[in-house]
């Protein structure tokens, strides 16, 4: 991987470059960058020498990344090299690609539903930039030859010499290989996949990463199918000059942790074990070099009638050069992050306290019975002086099933919750999405069940016709910003809103649009 500067001069509005930036479409589907100026007119910004971007070269995502814009490039080549990423330098306007011997069309993601991380990780000093992106391969003749999984790490701390590439782990999504017309579809003895668990970009520059590997073959092990795996989690330690070390978590002590934990006052009757192979969290600490991670298990109760999910909760500080294992030490416990199948619903963090929405078994030893429940989790982990604070239940619902299409968000001081339309459909009606927010400040597990949250002020209600495609928060403050669908409109017309500190959402004012003009002449 290849970062190389590419000319670029964009007049008067460098500096305004930022939030003002958007994309305009071109027939291909590319998009071009187009600079505005404080007067609300516009500049198109070419990225070719020619001046003018041809249909098809462009853009297909834009990312925030600190001092830099991220973007996905298409059709965009520099000395031999495709652009397949560009950053973009928000000051001086200076493009630098991102080059690859092979074109690719990356896919950014957001967090997963089931993976607790988000795909783009940003260090606290916006020094360093993680990536885990899908990227669709090609070759020469722009045949699909694979679809790959990376995890990238960029140090962005040099603004001069630009963004500084470095590939941690990659490996071809076993979807493609998988499927009919890969070349590997049946073929056993060529399969291989690879699988990207989690990752933790740490502020220090360094990196935890988990991943599997595991490869498909005829004959040896008895002739059996059963693949060839290898689970790993490593600790990426750079050096200044961009070279790393990779030093493997020791499971053994893990394991030790975990059993002792298991077979501590009050985890009586355990009958399941927690592994190094299931890390669902990572945390970060105040102190850049320290971080935290969960390792779930199970917890029997009354006899094994009962059981409990539970996560161990150990600490880790950078390792030496010269260290041959990444050592743990117990930190504490709690019931977030605790799904002992490696998977769990995406936590969330209101002022350094973290809340978890889970729907699980719970026992109950006083009555000897065990019901599913649906509780969101609060634990304040305490980690900028080292004092953890016990978990907290809010049961939300008396069954497992509550969830069904609601979403969770945050932000500086508050939750919200999306709720999609639950009522009767009939023709000819159109409802949308409800968003209510929660004060954390009003939460009572005192009260009954299923007002246990207090009662939340409604922003928006189903019968304002929309349904909400995304929101972005931040944790400096509480505002949000809303993208939705008019569920009445017959085309489906994309609005934005914003949600103010008060709860108030405006929309932005809509912009009447028509379809694009058709010229016939005589040939």
């Amino acid at each position: 991987m290849q970062t190389a500067g590419i000319k670029g001069l964009f007049q008067n509005l460098l500096a305004r470059l930022v939030t003002p930036a958007y994309a305009a479409t071109c027939t291909t589907d590319a998009y071009k960058l187009v600079g505005v100026n404080a007067d609300g007119t516009s500049t198109p910004i070419s990225v070719t020498a020619g001046g003018v971007d041809q249909c098809g070269v462009g853009f297909r995502g834009m990312f925030d990344a600190g001092n830099y814009i991220l973007l996905t490039g298409d059709s965009i080549y520099k000395d031999d090299l495709t652009c397949n990423l560009v950053f973009l330098n928000k000051t001086s306007g200076e493009l630098f690609c991102v080059g690859e011997t092979s074109p690719a069309k990356y896919d950014i993601l957001g967090q997963s539903s089931w993976k607790n991380y988000p795909r783009l990780q940003l260090s606290a000093d916006k020094n360093y930039l993680f990536l885990e992106a899908a990227a669709v391969i090609f070759d020469s003749n722009n045949q699909i030859t694979g679809k790959k999984t990376k995890l990238m790490r960029f140090n962005l701390s040099d603004l001069d010499k630009g963004p500084q590439g470095t590939v941690l782990v990659e490996g071809f999504q076993n979807s493609w290989l998988n499927t009919a017309g890969s070349g590997f579809a049946g073929d056993v003895t060529q399969f291989e996949g690879f699988d990207l668990n989690n990752y933790a970009g740490l502020d220090n520059g360094d990196a935890m990463v988990m991943y599997n590997r595991y490869v498909y073959s005829v004959g040896g092990m008895a002739g059996s199918m059963t693949p060839l795996s290898r689970q790993n989690n490593f600790y990426y330690r750079f050096e200044p000059d961009g070279t790393y070390k990779r030093i493997e978590v020791d499971s053994t002590s893990v394991a030790n942790l975990v059993t002792a934990e298991m077979n501590s006052t009050g985890n009586g009757g355990s009958y399941g074990t927690g592994a190094i192979g299931q890390i669902p969290c990572y945390f970060k600490s105040p102190d850049k070099d320290k971080f935290y991670f969960a390792i779930p298990f199970t917890s029997g109760y009354g006899g094994g009638v009962g059981f409990v999910n539970r996560s161990l909760i150990v600490s880790a500080t950078r390792p030496s050069a010269s260290a041959a294992t990444l050592l743990v030490s117990r930190y504490t416990t709690s019931a977030i992050c605790a799904n002992t199948w490696g998977s769990t619903t995406p936590f969330q963090v209101i002022n350094g306290v973290y809340y978890n929405i889970d729907s699980s078994w719970v026992w109950n030893p006083t009555t000897n019975t065990s019901a599913q429940k649906t509780t969101l989790i609060k634990k304040d982990f305490g980690f900028a002086t080292e004092t953890p604070q016990a978990d907290v239940f809010y049961t939300i619902d008396a069954s497992n099933n509550w969830m069904g299409g609601r979403t969770f968000y945050v932000s500086k001081d508050y939750l919200y919750l999306k709720t999609p339309f639950t009522g009767p459909w009939s023709m000819g009606v159109t409802p949308g999405d409800g968003l209510q927010r929660f004060d954390p400040a009003t939460f009572d597990n005192t009260r009954p069940v299923g007002s246990q949250l207090g009662t939340p002020m409604d922003i928006m209600t189903s019968s304002e016709n929309v349904s909400i495609q995304s929101i972005a928060s931040t944790s400096s403050d509480n505002i949000l910003k809303v993208v939705g669908r008019r569920t009445d409109d017959a085309d489906l017309v994309k609005v934005y809103g914003t949600v103010d500190d008060a709860g108030l959402l405006s929309w932005a004012a809509q912009k009447s649009t028509t379809y694009s003009p058709v010229t016939i002449v005589k040939l």
